[in-house]
């Protein structure tokens, strides 16, 4: 479990300097209030589609006796849980069919 441990450290490490490295090249290259605005707006949508399916493998490993043992959820934490997976998957679509004004 180490071993895939430090594969996602070396790749989210990897993730955050490219976004990080394009947020800096966005911003400096744009430098508008409008297009500012639109630049918010479009990483709302990405977290709002991103998100739920991440979501859905913490609830996932979250309830795996492998993975935690005697420490899975419970009834209200996975009621909790799928519901906010649910909430967000839904908002996420309805901001992305709206076109993400």
């Amino acid at each position: 479990m180490a071993d895939a441990g430090e594969m996602l450290t070396g790749i989210s490490s990897l993730f955050f300097v490219i976004v990080f490295a394009g947020v800096i090249v966005i911003f400096t290259a744009r430098a508008h209030y409008a297009t500012f605005a639109r630049y918010i707006k479009l990483a709302t949508l990405v977290n709002g589609l991103v998100a739920p399916p991440l979501l859905v493998l913490v609830m996932l490993a979250a309830n795996n006796r492998n993975i935690m043992g005697d420490q899975t959820n419970g009834l209200m934490l996975n009621l909790l849980g799928w519901t906010t997976v649910a909430v967000m998957g839904a908002a996420g679509l309805a901001f992305a069919l709206r076109g993400g004004a």
